[in-house]
């Protein structure tokens, strides 16, 4: 029996060295590697992807028992002015939810439709042709903080993050320390401490801490209608969106809808024209309006929308579909919900579509009490 215990314990050891082997292999690749060029997403497949971490070109979700957050190095292949080509963040925290306003610096409605107004607390900052103002929700008397129009407005913690003349601007919320954070930018989000913008020339997304530090190219992609949720980042052109996650990495077709055309809203995709809704995975798809809404905006269960059936006035509807009403009978453009206050540009009803504007004004989101800003 003593001869056959050592070939038998040989053997064993054998199989155990097999085992570990397939082990190893059937991790490689698989489905952490990331996968060239664009498929279609499995939407299911969102909320697997939402903390994964970048490592040396492959996608890997932590472990469940991990709770450490030590940090990365990303290679980024084109280098960011200011910055080697590498440089370190931290994995990400889990998500909070979408409409977490501590977390956004404006919703996706408002900065699709140019970000000329956003709301923190109980102050609303908006812009017109003569600056950028700031004004208290019960109040009808603003105070002029930047003396130059802004656009892509994005509020969080007393600062204002925006863009001026093509530079990505930041200021306390009286106006005070400004600082330029980039130039050449077209598109700016703030969610999550992060600003991620787009560059105005090579149409690429970068994203950087709030403080202007750790500057990374996250897509090489040209970007258009940014959108970025807790489940990741949006974008597009006049013929599909593409999705990938929060660190860059996955880049996939989302859906064969305009990006513009595109929001989502507590679990359902809205699209503009034929504004339709439906589910994020594909069911329960209605129509509401069957032409002309456009540049639709979504604040508490209201649609607001540009009719362009009805000489471009703005009209909301419900998210079910009932309650139609028309708000305005200009011709109007750039709506921003914030709090109680529509905020939107009305033009010349005789002019051309956006060559001659008329003022700037806002009313409650009712249609009441219409002022006029500049």
């Amino acid at each position: 029996m003593k001869s056959l215990k050592q070939p038998l314990l040989n053997i064993v050891s054998i199989l155990l060295a097999v085992m570990t082997i397939a082990a190893v292999l059937s991790g490689c690749g698989g489905t952490n590697g990331v996968k060239s060029g664009y498929i279609n997403l499995d939407p299911d497949d969102l909320d697997n992807q939402r903390t994964s971490s970048v490592t040396s070109g492959t996608v890997e979700s932590p472990s469940k028992n991990d709770t450490t957050h030590s940090a990365l190095e990303i290679t980024v292949s084109s280098s960011v002015p200011g910055t080697s080509s590498k440089d370190t963040i931290s994995k990400p925290s889990p998500l909070p939810s979408v409409n977490d306003p501590n977390v956004f610096g404006n919703t996706t409605g408002n900065l699709h439709n140019g970000g000329k107004a956003a709301i923190e607390e109980d102050w609303i900052y908006y812009s017109t042709i003569t600056g950028l103002y700031r004004i208290r929700s019960n109040s009808d008397d603003p105070e002029r903080i930047f003396n130059w129009m802004v656009s892509n407005i994005n509020v969080r913690n007393g600062w204002i993050y925006c863009c001026w003349s093509g530079s990505l601007m930041k200021m306390r919320a009286n106006g005070t320390a400004t600082q330029t954070l980039a130039t050449n930018v077209l598109e700016v989000v703030l969610y999550n401490n992060y600003l991620y913008y787009v560059d105005a020339g090579s149409r690429y997304l970068y994203r950087m801490k709030t403080d202007g530090s750790e500057k990374i190219l996250l897509i090489s992609e040209v970007i258009g209608n940014l959108c970025i949720t807790e489940d990741g980042i949006y974008w597009g052109n006049n013929i599909d969106t593409y999705y990938a996650n929060l660190n860059g990495q996955n880049a996939r077709c989302y859906t064969n809808v305009p990006s513009q055309e595109l929001l989502m809203y507590k679990g359902y995709k809205y699209t503009s024209g034929t504004l339709r809704k439906e589910k994020i995975n594909g069911t329960d798809s209605r129509t509401l309006v069957y032409s002309g809404a456009m540049h639709i905006n979504i604040a508490d269960n209201w649609i607001y929308y540009i009719n362009a059936n009805g000489g471009s006035s703005i009209c909301r509807i419900r998210t079910d579909g009932t309650g139609f009403q028309k708000l305005t009978p200009q011709v109007c453009a750039s709506l921003s919900v914030v709090g109680d206050w529509v905020y939107y540009v009305t033009y010349k009803s005789n002019a051309t579509y956006g060559s001659s504007i008329d003022g700037y004004y806002r009313m409650r989101i009712d249609g009441s009490n219409i002022q006029k800003l500049d």
